[in-house]
């Protein structure tokens, strides 16, 4: 594993390196190998320093990556984004505010000026963001100076990405792009884990006939008429075999989803249908109810039919393996490191904005011609799992 071989800064220096000697898209493919097997908790770290390291690696630098990101953070006129903690203290102003729903947090109201306006304060829910700097939001004259955005037009109105060192925009891209593709496929993958057991991914054993089928769609072999039948008639008992011959992948588990749909009492009755104790029932919907979803322990039956009574109940139930538990922690991560970086300066926050905004190529047709996840660079969702509408000739559908 590469955290037991380099340390962040060691394996930082050795992508730098290699883009410097002219390697195409090194930062980029380092970035992808560390986002696939650094553990979670370590991975902050890495992509930090993955993030400079073209600019901490030139002569003379003496930086480290933490420290030019706060000197980023420091000089970038930002929106606030404060994420309210509830009981926090937010403050409208009438006089200010675009709509009802644009708040400041108590740092930005005091360092700001609204003498003479309509203000009232509440303790705000968890959840909600200042919008302090936000010209959507709130008006400039009523941010505070930390924050106010600069007048259209001006020079501090360019492109923030025009800030960044060059090489620092050119690690950043590509780290931040295959942050964002490890993100999007654990999600999809997440989404995929909820399918039923015949066409669930994690409890399917094709034993060996997709391999023939690829053998037979070669040029030259597939041409033949008797060759398309037949592959027809593969794929046809392929496909109606795939539930005969479900063999579970190592470790697989079955994860309960909270809902707001079925009561404590549904999913207790539901676990009691597995065969568990009436007391195992309730702690166990306690915890799906507490924390959103739980681990099924696991039975003499199977991961395919508890998936299968689960479902049957109405229940949200998923296939998750020890491998699938630790892409989704270390893609929980690097989403928590994105929003780090949203937040931190203009710049990073385009960055990470063109990253999502980038066509990415579905994951589950490698090769196929990419897709953008997002419409915009604003956050507009547009088709995030790739899931194909049909022969639609209009792109905007």
């Amino acid at each position: 594993p590469l955290h037991e071989r380099f340390t962040p800064a060691d394996f930082a220096a050795l992508a730098a390196r290699a883009a410097a000697a002219g390697e195409p898209r090194a930062v980029e493919r380092a970035a992808r190998a560390c986002f696939a097997s650094v553990p979670a908790r370590h991975l902050k770290t890495w992509a930090t320093h993955l993030l400079c390291c073209q600019v901490t690696a030139q002569p003379g630098a003496f930086e480290t990556p933490f420290a030019l990101l706060e000197r980023l953070s420091a000089s970038s006129q930002r929106a606030c984004g404060h994420v309210f903690a509830l009981g926090d203290i937010a403050w409208n102003c009438r006089t200010c505010q675009k709509d009802n729903t644009c708040v400041l947090c108590d740092a930005c109201f005091r360092l700001s000026n609204h003498e003479g306006h309509e203000v009232f304060f509440h303790r705000a829910a968890p959840g909600g963001c200042c919008d302090c700097g936000d010209a959507e939001a709130w008006v400039a004259e009523g941010c505070c100076e930390k924050h106010r955005p600069a007048p259209p037009g001006s020079e501090d109105d360019d492109d923030p990405l025009a800030a960044l060192p060059p090489l620092l925009r050119a690690a950043g891209a590509a780290v931040t792009r295959a942050a964002a593709a490890n993100v999007v496929a654990a999600a999809v993958n997440a989404a995929a884990a909820h399918e039923p057991p015949a066409r669930n991914a994690a409890l399917t054993d094709w034993g060996g006939e997709l391999e023939a089928i690829s053998a037979a769609l070669q040029p030259g072999v597939i041409d033949a008429p008797a060759a398309r039948a037949s592959l027809l008639d593969r794929l046809t008992a392929a496909a109606a075999a795939r539930t005969a011959t479900a063999r579970p992948a190592a470790g697989a588990r079955i994860r309960v989803h909270d809902d707001d749909v079925h009561s404590y009492d549904d999913v207790i009755d539901a676990l009691a249908g597995l065969g568990m104790t009436a007391t195992a029932a309730r702690q166990l919907a306690a915890t799906v109810d507490r924390e959103g979803d739980a681990l099924l322990p696991t039975t003499s039956s199977g991961p395919v039919d508890a998936l299968r009574t689960v479902q049957a109940r109405g229940l949200l139930g998923a296939v998750v393996t020890p491998a699938s538990l630790a892409a989704e922690d270390r893609a929980t991560a690097l989403a928590k490191w994105l929003s780090e970086l949203v937040k931190s300066s203009d710049a990073l926050r385009r960055l990470v904005a063109d990253a999502f905004a980038a066509p990415l190529p579905p994951v589950d047709a490698p090769g196929a011609p990419p897709r953008p996840l997002f419409k915009k660079k604003r956050v507009v969702p547009f088709d995030p799992l790739g899931i194909r509408t049909g022969d639609c000739a209009d792109p905007n559908k």
